[in-house]
């Protein structure tokens, strides 16, 4: 991606800003050495566990998710959904380059840990995925979320009837997120091996996505490469 401006773990008010603005952040070295290579043996044992069950006529790529050819879920392969009660997973929650940058930009550390997964592609994975967003923001506008703008000391206008006007209705939407998700490297990224795309500024669009046949050029050409 031209111009992908990556942060340090110390770059809190940088990270949180470019966040907000395009609705994900790069950010080097949150893990180290050790940590790395714990979780890359963790993830490389649970994958054996998963290409050791037989798939529907012996296709071990066909998975209840749908997915693609040769791409695995380590969230929604197991039988909760998570990979919490494992301990690699569960050893990199509330990591001191993590928990400041997380608590920036939700302007409080009121927030709460819901999950823990993984991507992955073996070779063979060829094709591009859809576009697509995890989960959709349902755009309430909650007095948790009203409070949230308030401690992030945003400034909030009111049309004549005394209600939040439009501008301000829609600021509160794109600074609040309902959830942040934090998707760690286990190798480095490069074009030709599955990285993730994002399309910046598209994290409160309402319309969806288009379609891959649809998709402009520029969008094809989004993702991070090169990321280590």
């Amino acid at each position: 991606m031209r111009g992908l401006e990556i942060c340090e773990p110390h770059e809190i008010k940088r990270a949180t800003r470019i966040f907000h603005r395009d609705g994900f952040v790069v950010v080097r070295d949150l893990l180290n050495t050790e940590q790395l290579a714990r979780w890359r043996k963790g993830c490389a044992r649970v994958l054996r566990e998963i290409l050791s069950i037989p798939g529907q006529g012996n296709r071990k790529y066909i998975s209840e998710t749908g997915r693609l050819p040769h791409r695995y879920s380590y969230g929604t392969s197991s039988a909760s959904r998570q990979m919490l009660h494992d301990p690699v997973w569960a050893s990199m929650i509330d990591l001191p380059t993590i928990t400041p940058i997380v608590t920036e930009i939700f302007g409080s550390s009121d927030y709460r840990v819901w999950g823990a997964g993984g991507d992955l592609c073996l070779p063979g994975a060829i094709e591009y995925q859809h576009l697509h967003s995890d989960g959709r923001d349902a755009q309430h506008l909650s007095e948790s979320r009203i409070e949230q703008a308030r401690r992030l000391s945003l400034e909030l206008k009111t049309d004549s009837s005394g209600q939040f006007d439009v501008p301000t209705q829609k600021l509160i939407m794109e600074m609040t997120p309902p959830t942040v998700t934090i998707n760690f490297l286990m190798c480095d990224l490069t074009w030709d091996n599955g990285p993730i795309r994002q399309i910046p500024g598209t994290h409160a669009a309402q319309q969806p996505p288009p379609k891959p046949t649809d998709e402009p050029a520029w969008m094809r050409n989004t993702p991070p490469w090169s990321v280590r």
